[in-house]
């Protein structure tokens, strides 16, 4: 991990994830970018493009001041070698998530680190930037509640509702975890079997299960502590909480998919249940 993306809009939220980011950053040596986005408004049609301009650079002159002070602080950090943390500041008039995406690609972004105001934003307000860097990253999206407390994430639990498709994208978690030697536990579900046929079925899948994971962690030999985090439960969302709630792991891993519009509205996801619920920060990766 190079390179961490931090878009802020300065409030406690975002000061949150700067923690988060920094924190990250010692660990890895890696340099922080951080980003805001402006908006400058069209006030009438008749406005004269001077007043427009004049408008521009009395707003791109204040972000660029509050992000200089944000890599001040930024900086009077350093990282496990002992030298100051890398850091940067980008404005910009543009929409946040379309200029966040742009970054991914132009400043090569390993990892999102992004405050999130609340739960419900996620997916309850439409155009929220968090859903959209979420649902359309090339890089992991990290999520970051006011309320999250920094540490290191020694415990990760990866959630997983389809392991045999799913299973292999534990290696997109691998230069994250390393940082710390994390231990993953692949949390996975299985609905209650109604019958011997549907128990045998699931114990024969759980063994197909264990021998996929065993050649994923072959290819990690440095790193084995992979394990499965079997439950069975027809209620898998407040299993799912009730497991977060009692073992409470340093961060929850989920995928996020696409889905068919019509889908996409109606259907109640565990996913979307925990992007606005869950009590530990979110690690986002594209499905």
């Amino acid at each position: 991990m190079k390179t961490i993306l931090l878009p802020t809009d300065f409030t406690k939220h975002s000061q949150q994830a700067m923690k988060f980011a920094i924190h990250l950053a010692k660990r890895a040596n890696a340099k922080i970018i951080v980003s805001h986005c402006f908006f400058v408004p069209n006030l009438d049609i008749n406005t004269p493009v001077d007043i427009l301009e004049d408008l521009y650079i009395d707003q791109k002159k204040a972000a660029e001041k509050s992000l200089m002070q944000t890599c001040q602080e930024i900086s009077l950090h350093k990282n496990s070698k002992g030298e100051t943390l890398q850091t940067e500041f980008i404005a910009e008039q543009d929409i946040p998530f379309v200029e966040i995406l742009k970054l991914i690609q132009d400043k090569k972004i390993d990892l999102i680190v992004m405050g999130v105001e609340d739960h419900k934003h996620l997916f309850n307000l439409l155009g929220s930037t968090a859903l959209h860097v979420s649902r359309t990253s090339s890089c992991p999206v990290l999520l970051i509640h006011e309320e999250n407390e920094v540490c290191d994430f020694n415990r990760v639990y990866f959630a997983l509702e389809d392991v045999k498709e799913d299973l292999a994208k534990v290696k997109q978690l691998i230069p994250l975890t390393r940082i710390y030697e994390s231990e993953i536990s692949i949390l996975h579900i299985d609905p209650l079997p109604k019958n011997e046929d549907a128990l045998e079925a699931m114990l024969y899948q759980k063994k197909q299960y264990d021998q996929l994971l065993s050649q994923i962690v072959q290819v990690y030999k440095h790193y084995p502590n992979i394990h499965f985090h079997y439950n069975i439960s027809d209620e898998t969302f407040q299993k799912m909480n009730q497991i977060l709630q009692a073992d409470r792991p340093d961060l929850l891993v989920l995928i996020h998919k696409e889905r068919p519009l019509m889908e996409s509205i109606f259907h109640k996801s565990v996913i979307r249940q925990f992007l606005k619920t869950s009590p530990v920060p979110l690690l986002i990766l594209h499905g």
